[in-house]
This record gives structure tokens, C-alpha cells and sequence, in this order.
């Protein structure tokens, strides 16, 4: 039997261990932008951006150790052929950032965009590397480890924050050079743990490469579309940002990038969910993993819904203390509800067709949505000409990805869908209506009324069942 309660649990204990990184990324979300000028701060934002496409220079070989180890114990395990592998993919890195960076210096750019990419070189090779061990954590399902990682990040963030606030009340002005590098220094120490930690598939006695020279082509192409279609996800939901800094100026970048980086942590929270999938999904039979992956995606819609409700929090906090970003705002209302959409389809959808070995469907289905989502975006600059119709077209374009993935899936597997995609719909359009009518705290109470009432027509059944769980298991503790 799937034990949905047990995935429950696990999932819990996922979104637990990052609460003190939600509150760092509140925190940096509010103060990055405060201390630096509009300009710096969408050049910060682009070096961010484009540190999201680092992992395509792991070349499928991280997410074929994911496929290879996942499900298997760590005594399973043949530890002189992951030191091999280790080995192996610490020195390809360095090389693939080494000549990366030679290309950068080639080229013909201004200083600050020189430097940007130059870190970005170095982000190759510290941000896969992480991966690579994380991917170890989580095919051995060492949550505990990740949990752990996460807090040291957020231990770094505090640092950053902090640090950034004392030079600011000092000279009035923190540098773009200062948080660039200081995101470098915390990645090398982070990378630099993640080795020592795993030491033991790292160095000591090792087979010779040329004898497993198969073994790593076969990681490289196990993984390639797995990589390929995670970044074509990756590129789907970075579509608008990277048309808005195209198109319009970069203090209008700035602000659109900054309602996309407090709306982040929500993705953060609910996204950490995702690292304990598919490991999860691997325990069971094909057949067990289709008959739950309905309840899987009702259970991250109701939380996914249920977060939109930040957006009264959200818009407080910007009119009351970052009143100079105030119109960005504007933006809140389509990109909060998309962000959500992005996180099912990350947590749950994207591990079902891992699961499934569907990477090449999964990619064409991208593919599809990207061309689909440019055709929209492109007719919306032409007609309105504004960011603000950007944005809603990326909304529109996520309902349609997240209907086109889970149609796939009830064509050829059966799961039912229609429910769960009408419920996030209603929530998503009721949102959208009531936001446009009034603001403050009588959004926030209005909202969560119609989510209670719309999750309970659809879900009654469900929710009573979880309100009993909760309700026994805390009695239970009390009378122990």
C-alpha cells in the first residue's frame, strides 16, 4: 500500500526544516533590494537568473547518479565506483568552468557584465557539485543531511543580511560586489562541507577510469533528458523574466524581478517537498505510484492554494517599508498564483514522468509550452506593450503546461485530473477577482473564506480525514 500519510509526514518534516530558510529568504528578499539602487539590484537579479542554467553544464551525469543510486541502501552501495565517479565529475567540472571562463574573457562585454559571468563560471562548478552530493543524500533518502545544508544556508544568509545592513547604516550604500561575492564564498564553504561529509565516496581506492568508461557514458546518457527537460522547465518558467529584461528597461526588470524574488519563498518552501519524491516513488510498484499520483497533486494543490494567502503579507511589507517598489505590486497579483502552479508541477508532475521514464514526452510537452508561451507573450507586447501583460500571459501559460502534463498522464495511464485541475483553477480565478476589488487585511480574511469553502466543496471527504488525523495524534501525545 502507498501510505499517503507516511509521504504526508516525510513532506512535513521536508517544510519544517525550512523554516529558518524561509525566513532568511524573506528577509534577503526585502533587504537586497532596499540597500542597493534599482540598477545594481536587476543586475544582481540577472546573475541569479542565469545561475539557475548552470546545471545544464553537468551534462545529464549528476541526475544519472539520482537514477542509478536512488532506492538502494547505502551497504548496496559500490563505494570504490562512486569514488571513480566522484573523482571523475570534480575534474570535469573544474575543466567545463575553466574553459567556460576563457570563453567569457573573449567576448566583448562591459566590465560589470565580465564579471557577472565569471562568477557564474565558478557557480558552475561549486553549484553542481553540490547538487551531485545532494543527489546522493536523496537517492539514499538522508533527508536529515539536506535539512541540515539548508539550515548552514540559511546560517549564511543571516550572515549576508546582517553584514549587508551594518555597512549600509555605516556608508549609506552596499555594493553589487559585495553580495556576489559573498553568495561565491558560501557556496565554496557549502561545496567544500559536502565533500568532506562524503569523503568516503570521494577518496581512497578507486578503479581506473578507462576500465568504466562505459559506465560514465551510460550515467551521461541515462541523464542527459532527465537534464535537458528539467531545464526546458527551467526556461518555461524563467520565459518572462527573460523576455522583460529584453524588452524594457532595467529598472522595470529590477521591479519585476523583485515581486519574483519575494514570491520566491514560497516556491522554496513548498519546492523542498520535491527532493524526496521521486526517491520516494522508487520504493513502490508502477502501478501503486499511479493510483496515488492523483492524491499526491490534491494534497500539494490545497498547500500550494493555500500559500497565495501571502499575498496580503507580501503587499504590507513592500507599502510600509520598500515604498520605492511599490508599483511592482502591480505584478503580485498574476505571478503569486503562477509561482504555485510552477511548484505542483515541480514537486509532483516532474518526478511522476522521472518516475515513469517519460523525460523525452516530458520535454516535447515543454517544448511545446515554451513555443506556445512565446507566440502568447510576443502578441501581448505587440497589442498592450506592458510588463503587467507579460505577466498574466505567463499565468495563462502555466495553467495551460500544468493541463497539457497531467492530459498526458490520464491519456496514458488513467489518472484522474479534472478535479484537481478545476479546483486550483476556481482558487486561481477567485483570487484574481477578489484581489482586483479590495486590498488589506479584508483580502486576506475574504481569501481565506473562499479557499476553506472551495477546498471543502471539492475535498470534503479529505479534509475531515486529515483534521481527525492531526486531532488523534495530538491527543495521543497529550495522554502519553
Amino acid at each position: 500500500m502507498y501510505k499517503i500519510r507516511s509521504f504526508i509526514k516525510d513532506a512535513s518534516k521536508m517544510v519544517f526544516s525550512n523554516t529558518l530558510f524561509l525566513i532568511t529568504g524573506i528577509l534577503a528578499s526585502f533587504v537586497i533590494p532596499t540597500v542597493l539602487d534599482k540598477s545594481n539590484y536587476g543586475d544582481y537579479k540577472l546573475f541569479m537568473l542565469y545561475t539557475g542554467y548552470v546545471s545544464i553544464f553537468h551534462f545529464g551525469f549528476v541526475d544519472g547518479i539520482l537514477i542509478r543510486l536512488s532506492g538502494n541502501e547505502y551497504e548496496d552501495m559500490d563505494v570504490i565506483n562512486i569514488r571513480l565517479f566522484s573523482r571523475f565529475f570534480l575534474e570535469f567540472e573544474v575543466a567545463i568552468s575553466f574553459v567556460m571562463a576563457l570563453c567569457i574573457f573573449v567576448l566583448n562585454l562591459d566590465y560589470i557584465t565580465r564579471v557577472i559571468f565569471l562568477l557564474i563560471c565558478a557557480s558552475i562548478f561549486l553549484n553542481n557539485v553540490q547538487t551531485y552530493y545532494q543527489f546522493i543524500a536523496r537517492s539514499l533518502l538522508r533527508f536529515s543531511q539536506i535539512a541540515f545544508m539548508n539550515f548552514l544556508q540559511s546560517m549564511f544568509n543571516i550572515i549576508m543580511i546582517i553584514s549587508s545592513i551594518f555597512i549600509y547604516n555605516i556608508f549609506h550604500r552596499v555594493s553589487l560586489y559585495y553580495y556576489l561575492i559573498f553568495i561565491i564564498s558560501a557556496n565554496f564553504v557549502m561545496t567544500f562541507i559536502y565533500i568532506y561529509k562524503y569523503r568516503n565516496l570521494t577518496f581512497g581506492t578507486h578503479d581506473r577510469l578507462k576500465n568504466h568508461f562505459k559506465d560514465i557514458l551510460q550515467l551521461f546518457k541515462n541523464g542527459i533528458f532527465l537534464t535537458i527537460s528539467y531545464q526546458s522547465a527551467n526556461i518555461f518558467t524563467n520565459l518572462d523574466n527573460q523576455i522583460i529584461s529584453m524588452l524594457f528597461r532595467s529598472s522595470v526588470y529590477a521591479e519585476y524581478a523583485f515581486t519574483y524574488s519575494i514570491v520566491s519563498v514560497i516556491s522554496t518552501v513548498l519546492n523542498s517537498m520535491s527532493s524526496m519524491v521521486f526517491p520516494y516513488m522508487k520504493k513502490y510498484k508502477k502501478e501503486t505510484v499511479i493510483k496515488n499520483h492523483s492524491n499526491i497533486v490534491k494534497y500539494i494543490s490545497i498547500l500550494s492554494m493555500l500559500m497565495i494567502s501571502l499575498y496580503y503579507p507580501f503587499e504590507f511589507i513592500v507599502n510600509n517599508f520598500l515604498s520605492k517598489y511599490s508599483s511592482s505590486l502591480t505584478f503580485l497579483k498574476p505571478i503569486i498564483p503562477l509561482v504555485c502552479i510552477n511548484s505542483i508541477v515541480d514537486i509532483v508532475i516532474f518526478n511522476f514522468f522521472i518516475y515513469l521514464k517519460k523525460n523525452r514526452s516530458y520535454l516535447l510537452i515543454n517544448v511545446f509550452n515554451i513555443i506556445v508561451s512565446i507566440v502568447m507573450s510576443w502578441g501581448a507586447y505587440f497589442i498592450f506593450g506592458t510588463p503587467i501583460a507579460l505577466a498574466y500571459v505567463s499565468l495563462i501559460s502555466a495553467l495551460i503546461w500544468f493541463f497539457s502534463l497531467e492530459l498526458y498522464l490520464h491519456i496514458n495511464y488513467k489518472v484522474a485530473f479534472i478535479k484537481n485541475y478545476l479546483y486550483v483553477f476556481c482558487i486561481i480565478m477567485l483570487f484574481i477577482v477578489i484581489a482586483s476589488l479590495i486590498n488589506g487585511i479584508s483580502l486576506l480574511l475574504l481569501y481565506i473564506a473562499i479557499y476553506a469553502v472551495v477546498t471543502l466543496l471539492f475535498y470534503k471527504h479529505d479534509v475531515i480525514g486529515i483534521i481527525n488525523y492531526l486531532v488523534g495524534k495530538i491527543r495521543r501525545k497529550n495522554e502519553n
